[in-house]
């Protein structure tokens, strides 16, 4: 006889015609295949393939029976037809011959015995019963899914059939019938526990597939004597028991299935804890000869149990019923010396381990944590707060400094011209005197400078006194005076421009340079702006170009820059006053919802309600609700609704509670003012604390760049150095737009290794260093952004119009103590605020002159600009810094390698060590 394994091989293959009988191993020709009448049959049907279409059909009538996935049918499609033909050909050729019900009938014969109905035939079925069985599983493992859903038919029911051997073929292991016993032994195919393990062979093949697994799953007896089988003496069936078990366990609803099995393991094997046979079963450390394939399965089947819920408790309470029958001690043991895939299971087991105290602690850890974390955060709110308002502070003090010096200053010019005015005479007397002192009498009249002189006599002497002073010579550099009226214009004075000021020299470069693409100033435009005192052919004369030229001139083609300007948002402040959508009608069930809404939000009793409006009184109606109110105010239609109804003389206590109150409100005079009033004094100081803090930030803003010395240097060093890469193209320019720093950072080197503001950096490092500094002498540039001054011009007119309001409604209630005091400190306010108002204006629109930029320029534009070069400023400065401490680190690991390389050629070695190659 064949042992088992070779059995079950060489049916399989008997199967498929591929090896003969035993009977016939010892004719002539049973070492080779010989084929059939049928075989020869399919070979010419092969060969001759029919319509694409009817090759189709019936290659997707053979996909339907496989029970594939749909990636897997998908790409089988996509064969050639040749190849879907052979497919056609093969499995029409494996057909099965041999039905279910014949295997089934033959095992109900044995499952005789289990009645105790010991027969001639229930024994002689029982002889053959194996090589039933191995049949039975090839055809369920070879078989199309017709033959497999037939055997799963509620007709033949062969799951049942198969459990119910299953527990037969175990009872029957353990008998004391003598008859059934003395079979057992006289059996060519061994004892019935090789029953046990083919029949679960059998429930593998089933698993095969979706139905058949899902029977399987279904099936709660089936479960529960697989998982008895881990009991079975033959640790190839434990192996396959474990393996069927976890892949059963990771199926959605498995685990839950697998525990009750366990379970029920637990009771019929009367362990003391659950999971006990299974770890004992592995930790048999006496036991050298334990199958490292069963350990790897037992683990990987504790690893799916103790890991697939997702409840973290419910896994904590599994490990430690594993942990307390030695589970954990057992794999500390074994793991030094254990094969590679135990290995790789008591590492992936933990991998997943739970270690409660560790998690604990970092809970707790965490809690405190996150404690501590809010309290930071509460802290640095408050801190920000703070700091909020002490740079309003900064910000208030600074402006009223600015103030000051701005009053001190046009007090001066006040003075100066009043001085000058009140005493014409003297000054006259004064600088008549001074002229006649620089003449010389003998010179025949000429003065020492070349100038005319009068004469000595009486009478040219009075003329003097009595004449007019003549005027004096303009200083250098002044312009012209105006020609008299009527006189022809004198042409301009050769090398200077149409409008006085020198026209640029043209710069010739030794290379090609690339174009600095900003926007120029017009020379008409210069004047009252901060390029009318640069001139940038000072830096010319200082600075060397050679190297910039060197490392900026173009290639084949020029770099073009895109000139981007980002254009402020506008965000506005809107006042208390907003007014909603009203209905037209009373009786209309939104609007009186409405107003229940509004009384019970308000919480406060009708007529308590009047009364506080009457009075205007906020302490008792506080803001919010006025404002609520004021969205509920009564139309005009819903007053005549209610005149009406009172002139008809109905009763008012019908009225609901809403309607009761919209009549009350109604009885109020000038509601609609009344609580457009409330609603001011309410947000009045709020407003005032609001825009006063960004108005300040404009002014201080401003004032900084308007005398900022450092930033008008470094504006005509940027001047300078387009001039010269423009000069020879377009020639030299005034002045340019602010928008064009942002292309400094843009244009880079033929090398592209820097920027041109990081070349710009490093000239100002080394030849102005005292220009480097300038961001220090610009505040509050940022805040600044974030004004709208269009808004705040809107807020403020908004505010003086209420306020005219509130002062009407004064002079109709001038015994109103609310208004009185109201109005005795909110009008200083508000003029305040204008005045803060027109100063910021003013102020803001003397830097965009001075800055040659249009005045309807926003503040966020133009101040982010300044920004934006400020941090890209700053950025190229780090960068510079981190690459020169680059390059003196590289410096000296050269140094380190060429004293190397010269002690070991001093001392005659050839080699360098690997030590000085630091670099």
């Amino acid at each position: 006889a064949w042992p088992d394994d070779l059995t079950l091989f060489l049916e399989t293959l008997r199967h498929r015609k591929l090896v003969p009988s035993p009977n016939s191993m010892g004719n002539a020709n049973s070492g080779r295949y010989i084929p059939t009448e049928s075989d020869k049959a399919d070979q010419d049907n092969r060969r001759e393939i029919p319509e694409t279409e009817e090759v189709d059909r019936r290659f997707s009538a053979i996909l339907e029976t496989m029970d594939l996935p749909m990636e897997k049918a998908k790409a089988m499609n996509e064969y050639t037809v040749e190849k879907k033909w052979t497919l056609v050909c093969d499995q029409e050729k494996t057909r099965p011959t041999t039905p279910a019900k014949s295997y089934l009938n033959r095992l109900r014969e044995i499952l005789e015995i289990n009645n105790g109905k010991v027969t001639r035939r229930s024994i002689a079925a029982l002889t053959d019963s194996v090589s039933v069985l191995r049949s039975l599983e090839i055809s369920l493992r070879t078989n199309e899914i017709k033959w497999v859903q037939s055997f799963l038919s509620d007709e033949n029911r062969g799951l049942e059939v198969l459990v119910d051997y299953v527990a037969l073929a175990q009872k029957l292991s353990h008998t004391d019938n003598q008859k059934l016993r003395r079979v057992s032994q006289t059996r060519s195919s061994g004892d019935f526990t090789d029953d046990v393990h083919i029949c679960i062979l059998c429930v593998k093949a089933l698993m095969n597939n979706k139905y058949g697994f899902r029977s399987v799953m279904e099936h709660d007896r089936c479960v529960n004597y697989l998982a008895l089988s881990l009991s079975h003496p033959s640790y190839r069936t434990k192996t396959l028991v474990c393996e069927l078990l976890a892949a059963m366990c990771r199926f959605p609803g498995g685990h839950e299935t697998i525990l009750s099995a366990m379970d029920n393991f637990k009771v019929e094997m009367g362990e003391s804890q659950r999971f006990e046979y299974l770890v004992h079963s592995v930790n048999e450390t006496a036991d050298t000869s334990l199958p490292i394939e069963y350990q790897a399965a037992a683990i990987s089947l504790a690893n799916v149990i103790v890991y697939t819920p997702e409840d973290y408790n419910y896994c904590v309470h599994i490990q430690y019923e594993f942990t307390q029958l030695g589970w954990d001690n057992w794999m500390q043991m074994v793991k030094p010396h254990a094969a590679e895939a135990i290995a790789k299971q008591i590492a992936a087991y933990e991998g997943n381990y739970y270690d409660v105290e560790t998690l604990f602690d970092e809970a707790n850890t965490k809690a405190s944590a996150v404690k501590r974390v809010e309290e930071l955060e509460r802290e640095m709110q408050e801190l920000s707060e703070k700091c909020r308002v002490l740079e309003d502070e900064s910000i208030a003090k600074t402006a009223a400094l600015q103030k000051i010096v701005t009053d001190l200053k046009r007090e001066m010019e006040t003075l100066k011209e009043s001085f000058v005015s009140r005493s014409p005479r003297t000054a006259s007397t004064a600088s008549t005197e001074k002229y006649s002192t620089q003449t010389n009498p003998a010179d025949g009249g000429k003065a020492k400078n070349g100038e005319t002189t009068p004469v000595t006599s009486s009478g040219s002497a009075r003329a003097i006194v009595t004449a007019p002073p003549a005027a004096p010579p303009p200083p250098p550099g002044a312009p012209a005076p105006p020609p008299p009226p009527g006189a022809p214009v004198p042409p301009p004075p050769p090398g200077t421009s149409g409008t006085g000021r020198r026209i640029k020299r043209q710069i010739q470069t030794k290379y090609r340079m690339p174009a600095f693409n900003w926007q120029s100033i017009q020379p008409s435009g210069i004047n009252a702006t901060i390029f009318i005192d640069i001139d940038d052919e000072k830096v010319h004369e200082v600075l060397d170009f050679s190297d910039f030229e060197e490392l900026f001139k173009t290639k084949a083609q020029p770099m073009t820059v895109a000139v981007g300007s980002p254009t402020g948002s506008k965000q506005s402040w809107r006042g208390s006053g907003r007014r909603l959508k009203r209905e037209e009608s009373l009786l209309d069930p939104s609007r009186s919802r409405n107003l229940a809404i509004a009384l019970r939000r308000v919480g406060v009793a009708a007529n308590l309600v009047v009364e506080a409006v009457e009075r205007m009184d906020l302490s008792s109606l506080p803001v919010e609700y006025v404002e609520l109110l004021l969205k509920v105010t009564p139309t005009d239609a819903e007053v005549k609704v209610f005149e009406r109804y009172v002139a008809d003389g109905k009763p008012v206590k019908k009225l609901n509670e809403t309607d009761i109150f919209m009549l009350e409100l109604i009885g109020i005079k000038r509601l609609g003012q009344k609580l457009r009033v409330m609603a001011y004094i309410g947000n009045f100081f709020d407003n005032i604390l609001m825009l006063t803090p960004q108005l300040n930030a404009l002014i201080v803003a401003s004032n900084s760049l308007l005398s900022s010395n450092k930033l008008k240097k470094l504006l005509e060093i940027i001047l300078a150095f387009g001039n010269y890469m423009n000069s020879s193209k377009r020639g030299g320019i005034y002045g340019f737009r602010l928008q064009c720093l942002d292309l400094l950072v843009d244009l880079r080197s033929t090398d592209r290794t820097q920027t041109l503001l990081q070349y710009l950096v490093t000239v100002v490092q080394n030849k102005f260093p005292d220009v480097a500094d300038f961001p220090s002498e610009l505040q509050f540039l940022e805040k600044a952004a974030t004004v709208s001054l269009e808004a705040i011009v809107a807020d403020v007119n908004e505010l003086s119009v209420s306020m005219q309001m509130t002062r009407k409604e004064h002079e109709l209630q001038p015994e109103n103590t609310v208004l009185q005091n109201f109005l005795s400190n909110a009008e200083t306010k508000l003029k305040m605020l204008g005045e803060d108002l027109e100063r910021a204006a003013s102020v803001y629109k003397e830097a965009l002159t001075y800055f040659g930029e249009d005045t309807k320029v926003t503040p966020n534009a133009f101040f982010s600009l300044f920004s934006r070069f400020i941090k890209s400023y700053k950025k190229a400065v780090a960068d510079l810094e981190r690459k020169q401490k680059f390059e003196e680190a590289r410096q000296e690991d050269l140094l380190a390698v060429e004293v190397g390389i010269y002690v070991c050629r001093q001392s005659g070695r050839v080699f360098i060590s690997v030590s000085w190659m630091s670099l």
